[in-house]
């Protein structure tokens, strides 16, 4: 447990770097991630290069729309152009597999993510290493929420460190912020393997769902049927025929307020939101109960194993959002997603899916679409609030996603079944 929760500074050996580049790119990238090419334009490299420089500090924010791919994608943008480039991992993959694991990550410049107080040495090594003119790689999303068309609400770090970077330089140079953008598209038909697929989920959920429908109507399908398993699990009343989306908001209502009156039986301070979506209250109750998890006063506390089963089915929750998916139509890429991420909350049967956890393997071969939207001089903006700042980047991050998404040839697409029905006149 202390080394999983106490940070060791990188040692990043540069022959061990050099080496796993054409491991990760042929076996893993091409091979087991089925990425068979890289759109990646020469102006955008370009502009990606001129700012990533020894006079430079530069803090690469990535978007984080799948597992594996977006690390391996990231070890390319190194590859070609910061080959120390330091990266952000979860201090579970980092420090907690052992210590001729972390020896291996430290080597490869891995940063790990230490949960609380502990994450203020990552951040001072990470200001430190940019300022020596490597790179600074980080995903601002945080955990991977598999929604390759949406930029999810970014954390602080990376603009904490770059406002930080900027005002610790000297003599003075540039602090960036460089937004990276990149999309996965299937290159060929996938209907059926997205099928088999769906009937390897059904079958670890143990359910027999419909085979005769589209792939999108299957994922609304077992959504319906984990979210009717938390009802029962909770003893909420079930809203069976109501659409999916009030249905989801009515449990997540009532499962906040529960957790929210255990936390002040307990003691613990609210955290405070003054939004009104219900997501985002569920998301700050999550974090107030991690908060509490994570004080050794809560380990022999009698409500803690309710306490964090409540927090962990909120977080699982709110991992999808039908309102993300507004159009009419489902694209295969997304209906992908969605089982991807089903596979990854939901199915716990063995060492397969612990390894899919890791590998999530795509139904079929795909291209990668590369964008760097214009970075953010932090030096010169004027922008102080790390507020402003992570607005800034997620709007750049989306517009140019949107952009893109836009230029990409269109490929099958499914009846959106998470879009309510218009109402009628009459109702």
């Amino acid at each position: 447990m202390s080394r999983l929760t106490t940070f060791a500074p990188p040692r990043p050996k540069r022959w061990m770097i050099g080496a796993l580049t054409p491991v990760s790119r042929i076996v893993f990238l091409r091979g087991l991630m089925k990425v068979g090419a890289i759109d990646f334009p020469a102006a955008d490299e370009a502009r990606f290069r001129a700012h990533v420089t020894p006079d430079t500090a530069a803090f690469i924010a990535p978007n984080h729309p799948e597992f594996l791919t977006d690390w391996l994608l990231d070890k390319e943008l190194s590859a070609r152009h910061a080959p120390l480039m330091a990266s952000w991992a979860t201090h579970d993959v980092v420090n907690g597999m052992g210590a001729a694991m972390q020896w291996f990550w430290l080597s490869n410049n891995l940063i790990a993510q230490i949960p609380g107080a502990g994450g203020a040495a990552g951040k001072r090594y990470s200001v430190d290493w940019a300022l020596q003119g490597h790179a600074v790689l980080l995903h601002p999303e945080g955990s991977v929420a598999w929604t390759a068309d949406r930029v999810q609400p970014l954390f602080a770090g990376v603009a904490d460190m770059a406002l930080e970077a900027a005002r610790r330089a000297s003599p003075p140079r540039h602090a960036w912020v460089i937004p990276v953008i990149w999309r996965y598209r299937f290159t060929r038909d996938v209907h059926d393997a997205l099928g088999r697929e769906l009937d390897l989920v059904d079958r670890k959920l143990h359910r027999r769902g419909p085979r005769d429908t589209d792939p999108a109507r299957r994922v609304l399908d077992l959504y319906t049927a984990m979210l009717e398993r938390d009802e029962r699990q909770w003893n909420l009343p079930s809203a069976e025929g109501q659409p999916f989306a009030l249905r989801q908001n009515s449990m997540l209502r009532a499962l906040t307020a529960h957790l929210g009156t255990m936390l002040d039986d307990v003691g613990i301070e609210p955290l405070e939101t003054s939004s009104e979506d219900v997501f985002e209250r569920s998301r700050t109750g999550v974090r107030r109960a991690d908060r509490w998890l994570r004080d050794d006063a809560s380990k022999t506390a009698p409500a803690r194993d309710v306490i964090r089963a409540l927090a962990k089915t909120l977080r699982r929750a709110i991992r999808f959002d039908p309102s993300w998916y507004p159009s009419s139509e489902l694209t295969q890429e997304q209906v992908a997603e969605n089982v991807k991420r089903l596979r990854v909350d939901y199915c716990f049967t063995g060492l397969g899916d612990n390894l899919h956890r890791f590998v999530p393997q795509p139904v079929g071969p795909r291209v990668a679409h590369i964008r760097v939207p214009e970075p953010i001089d932090v030096t010169g903006s004027g922008i102080a609030a790390p507020e402003a700042l992570l607005a800034e980047l997620r709007n750049r991050m989306q517009h140019a996603l949107d952009a893109m998404t836009a230029q990409l040839p269109a490929g099958r697409r499914y009846p959106n079944p998470f879009r309510e029905p218009p109402i009628s006149a009459a109702g």
